[in-house]
This record gives structure tokens, sequence and C-alpha cells, in this order.
């Protein structure tokens, strides 16, 4: 039983940790591509398509789309297209939820989609086409584009995250960008192509992705979004402070985090360490095991039928060595067992060694507490158990002839329940520790 119990509780240990350390449920989703291109024009708008890609795991009605846009930034209704299997799928705007439809949820500050496409364990790629106005500004020393270009809507990672921006003109001498974002992104700027390209291999759920892009005012020379007053210096100083902020941050962060493992590493040596010296003050008993292939012996055990029962097997005695222990005092003529009854196939105990009461618990208890004191038969004991004072009664002398005769099993060496705790606890404490070290 210590054994069972022990390796129980190591198994749902590390179970436990399992869950809680791997424990984020996955949706029935993933999106392994997330593809946006912005093509500014020279009035301050843009074209911008955008592809995201689906693998899911059983059936799905459709998706939310979920696109932030500026304060004053206004979208056309969108042209939208499924494609999967090869084949690709003009989905219509219509508001009653039918397959292959879409809904445009209105708002000040987003685009927001209602789609429907029914699809079941399949990989599908939804493209959007849309122009947004106002999507520029000009100051006067400099044109801006500050984009939150994802948002923190998305409750699963996005997997190959790439942003595209191109320009309208190329050679774009004083084109600058910076991209806020939790996960590490690499912002890459192509004076000569008039183009900035931002990838990140993933970005976190409900986390978002924010670009600013710096440029000359006559790149959008058209533009009618025109603020009369300097912002260059502001905008480089903003993003600055913010890449400086960050990385004290991160700083903080990897020295706390480092902080926190070393000490979790030091736990599990001490652990280690503590452990290995009990188990030096206290050794586990060597087992007098047998030859593997013994010799055959008919001579009776030395020890008595119940003990020689707890010992094969590896386990306290139950009502079969119980049953052994009668029969065995019944060899030695120290009882008699006949049969009383035969229509009620009852059996009587006659008891034929009177100091064998005074020496043994358990057979005062049948014989001079639920017998006459020299007889007593099977009914009698069923009868005397049907109370529930007399059935705890019986129920404590059964526990402590079984105590009894599960020390006299283990004084032979035989069986040592304190080496088997000690072995199965060294499983649990080395457990512990590389779940520990691995952390």
């Amino acid at each position: 039983m210590f054994k069972n119990k022990i390796l129980q509780s190591f198994l749902a240990l590390l179970f436990g940790m399992c869950l809680f350390y791997g424990g984020k449920i996955q949706a029935d989703y993933t999106i392994t591509n997330y593809d946006v291109n912005v093509n500014l024009q020279q009035d301050g708008s843009a074209d911008i398509t955008q592809q995201i890609t689906y693998n899911f795991k059983g059936t799905s009605r459709g998706v939310y789309y979920d696109q932030p846009l500026e304060k004053g930034v206004v979208a056309t209704q969108p042209s939208i297209v499924v494609q999967e299997n090869g084949q690709s799928i003009q989905l219509t705007p219509n508001q009653d939820g039918s397959n292959n439809s879409f809904q445009v949820i209105e708002t000040d500050d987003a685009l927001k989609l209602k789609l429907f496409h029914n699809t079941a364990d399949t990989t599908t790629t939804y493209y959007y086409s849309y122009h947004v106005t106002n999507f520029v500004k000009n100051w006067q020393d400099t044109a801006e584009l500050n984009w939150t270009i994802i948002g923190n809507k998305w409750n699963v990672p996005l997997n190959n995250v790439r942003l595209k921006f191109q320009l309208p003109s190329t050679n774009v001498a004083d084109l600058k960008a910076w991209t806020r974002s939790e996960s590490k992104a690499t912002t890459s700027v192509s004076k000569e192509k008039g183009q900035v390209v931002v990838n990140l291999k993933q970005n976190p759920s409900a986390s978002q992705v924010k670009t600013r892009l710096l440029f000359p005012t006559s790149v959008v020379s058209t533009n009618g979004l025109v603020v009369n007053q300097k912002h260059k210096q502001a905008a480089i100083k903003s993003e600055q402070a913010w890449l400086k902020d960050n990385t004290q941050t991160k700083k903080v962060s990897n020295r706390n985090n480092l902080i926190f493992k070393a000490g979790v590493f030091g736990l599990a040596l001490v652990i280690i360490l503590v452990w290995a010296l009990y188990l030096l003050n206290h050794p586990v008993k060597k087992q007098k095991w047998p030859d593997v292939n013994p010799p055959h012996s008919y001579e009776i055990p030395p020890m008595s039928a119940p003990v020689a029962m707890s010992i094969y097997t590896d386990n306290v005695p139950d009502n079969n060595a119980l049953g052994a222990y009668l029969l065995e005092l019944a060899v030695k003529q120290k009882i008699a067992i006949e049969e009383f009854n035969t229509k009620r196939k009852d059996y009587q105990l006659t008891l034929l060694d009177a100091s064998l009461a005074n020496s043994e618990p358990m057979i005062d208890f049948l014989f001079n507490t639920v017998g006459d004191g020299k007889k007593v038969t099977l009914h009698e004991l069923r009868k005397y158990g049907k109370t529930q004072r007399e059935s705890k009664q019986m129920s404590h002398i059964y526990d402590k002839w079984k105590n009894q005769v599960e020390q006299e099993a283990l004084s032979y060496d035989y069986l040592s329940k304190k080496s088997a705790g000690n072995f199965y606890l060294t499983i649990f404490l080395c457990g512990i520790s590389c779940l520990l070290l691995l952390w």
C-alpha cells in the first residue's frame, strides 16, 4: 500500500506539472502565415492586401477579422476571397450569416468583419483587399505613418509574420522606420526601393505590433491631411525612449529570470544533497532474496502460515491469511475445526489448548467474546458482527492481528517497508529535482 501511494503521488505530481507548465490549451486552429502588403499612394491613402492562412482541426463555420485603424482613417468595404483545396471562393456581403458571406461591423477605430465559410480539417487562406484614406499625416518637417498593424485581439499566436510597406517613390533618402512588438521583430529599410519590411517568426497571442515610418513629405505631395507644425524630432525621441525602456525592461526581466532559475537550481541541488545524506545515514537493508534457481525444498517454513503468506505476496495479510492461521492451529491440534450443521453449512471451532487464549488476542476474541469459552461457530461469528459496536470491535481485533503478522514478516528481512518507501521516495525526489533543473 505504501509503495502504491508513493508511486501514485509521484505520477500525480508529474501529471499536474505538465498541465500547469504545458497547460496552454491549443485552439482548434493555428495561423501558419500572416502577410500584409501596404502600398502607399501620393495622396496619403493606401491599398492594403492581406492574406492569413489557417490550419483547422475539426469543423469551423468561419473566422473573425479585427484590423485596428488609427483615428480618422476610413476603410472601404473589403473584397474577400477564400482559397482551399486548390479552389478560390469569393465571399459576398450578406447580413443573414449564410455560407461564403461576410458581415461588416461598423466601428470608429477598426475594420471588423465576421466571415462565414464552412470547413473542416483543412488549410484555408483568407485574402483581404481594401483601400484606406487619411492614412498618412504630413507635418511641416516629415510625413508620418504610425499604425498598429496587428492588434491585440488574436487569441492564438501568429506565425511567419511579414509586413511590407511600399512607398510611391523610390530612392527615398530620408526614410526611417521603427517597430514596437513584444517578440523580436526585424525591420529592414530599403531607401533605394522606398520599402520597409518587418518580419516576426511569431507574434504571441493578444499582443500588438506597431510600425512608424518617417519620410519626406514630397513622397506624398498631394496628401490633404496636413498639420502645420514640426514633429520629426519628437517622433524620433519617442521611438528612442521606447527602445531604451524596452531594452531596460528586458534586461530586468532576464536578470530576474536568471535569479529565479538559479534559485530553483539551488533548491534542486539541496533536495538531492539532503536526501543523499539521509540515505547514507539510513542505508537500505539488504534483502535475503533466494538464488535465481534455488533447489526444491519441501520443508515447512520456519515462520507461521500467515507470515509466510504475507512474505510471499509482499503485502499485508488478508482474509486468506487468517484462514491459513486457523488451519495451522488445527494441524498443531491447538484447535479443532469440524462441520457443525450440514443444512446450514456451518462449522464449529473448538479450543483444545486453553493457554492459547491468553497469548493470542484473536483466539481470545473468537472463543471468549463471540463463543462460550470453548466453542464458537461461523454462524455465531456472522451474527455477532451485525451491530455497529460489535462490527467495530471485530475490525479492531482483525487490524491488530494483521499488524502483528506484518511486523513479524518484517523481522525476517524479506520485506522492508522502510527500504521500499525510501526507494520510491528517492524516485519521487529525483523526479522533482529533474523537473526543477530543467525548468
